[in-house]
């Protein structure tokens, strides 16, 4: 990856299965992700990272090349593993909805493991 900045910290992560598969459906490739992980938004949540790429987030040097990557978003566990990958343009404001679902869930007497 030759990007001039990385505001997130550029870690190797491993996927599931399943991320690989969501990938590859999706036509995303390692670059991607590597871009929406070093570039993306990162909002925790019930253990896990969520990196969300929102147009904003991609720098205008990279604007043209990685245009079709807003609304990304990759789900990492708490142990470092990318669990799935989809595109929600408002995923962010979705990925604080359902923290707060959860939360209300718990202090409601709902399932333990809500979140």
């Amino acid at each position: 990856m030759d990007f001039k900045y990385l505001p997130n910290l550029p870690i190797a992560l491993a996927m599931t299965r399943h991320a690989r598969e969501r990938a590859a459906k999706r036509h995303i490739s390692n670059l991607d992700l590597d871009f929406i992980i070093a570039f993306g938004r990162v909002i925790s949540n019930g253990g896990a990272t969520f990196f969300f790429l929102g147009k904003d987030d991609i720098p205008l040097e990279y604007l043209k090349e990685y245009a079709k990557l807003e609304g990304s978003t990759v789900l990492v566990s708490g142990k470092g593993r990318i669990i799935t990958l989809y595109k929600n343009k408002n995923g962010s404001r979705q990925i604080k909805k359902k923290l707060k679902w959860h939360l209300g869930q718990r202090a409601r007497g709902g399932s333990k493991n809500a979140i």
